[in-house]
């Protein structure tokens, strides 16, 4: 497929999501950080997937398609939105746990995939040199909401969150209160943003 966004040369990467037009299939995201072929749907609480015909490359040009039906149905329309990281980056968060970023600070856009720790005030990088509007945290390993939080919609500071997966209305929860500044994003003790596990 190509989209004219580069994901494969140097230290370019991104997202691409995908959806069926014609179908009630998942909203399925994949992207560079975790890697060809691992997705996550955006619309599920379920945990990471992988399937081997679906997204089976990232390339200069857009992105290569295999024969699974939720992305490459014959004679079935989709729609697939992409967005281009500019740097990678790879360290240790003040946690000492690992994460891996890729990022594109004009667009101010960033992927960031990290392990976990248990305990309120782990400090996430993302790299965007300002103070990110909007954030949205999945754990990967376990099945968790989609947490949406951010100064566009609500006040992470004291916990508010839309769930990505859900159409219930803003939610608050004190154990997922989060601060966001020019370098990181805080996560608090929830499974969902910060349990022992890849999120």
């Amino acid at each position: 497929v190509t989209t004219g966004v580069d994901m494969a040369t140097g230290d370019f990467g991104g997202l691409v999501w995908r959806k069926n037009r014609d179908t009630t299939d998942r909203n399925l995201l994949f992207d560079t950080t975790r890697g060809v072929a691992n997705h996550l749907s955006s619309n599920s609480t379920g945990v990471q997937g992988s399937e081997s015909t679906s997204l089976t490359a990232f390339s200069s040009t857009g992105f290569s398609l295999g024969a699974w039906g939720l992305v490459n149905t014959n004679n079935e329309e989709f729609v697939a939105w992409s967005w281009q990281t500019t740097e990678k980056t790879t360290g240790l968060t003040n946690r000492n746990k690992a994460y891996e970023c890729h990022y594109n600070s004009d667009l101010g856009f960033s992927i960031v995939g990290y392990e976990g720790d248990a305990t309120d005030g782990h400090e996430i990088p993302h790299f965007l040199g300002k103070e990110p509007e909007l954030f949205t945290r999945k754990n990967r390993s376990s099945v968790s909401q989609w947490i949406t939080q951010g100064s566009a919609i609500g006040n992470p500071k004291e916990g508010d969150y839309l769930a990505l997966d859900s159409t219930v209305a803003m939610i608050n929860a004190p154990t997922l209160k989060s601060i966001a500044s020019d370098t990181t994003v805080t996560a608090s003790t929830s499974i969902n943003v910060n349990t022992n596990s890849y999120i």
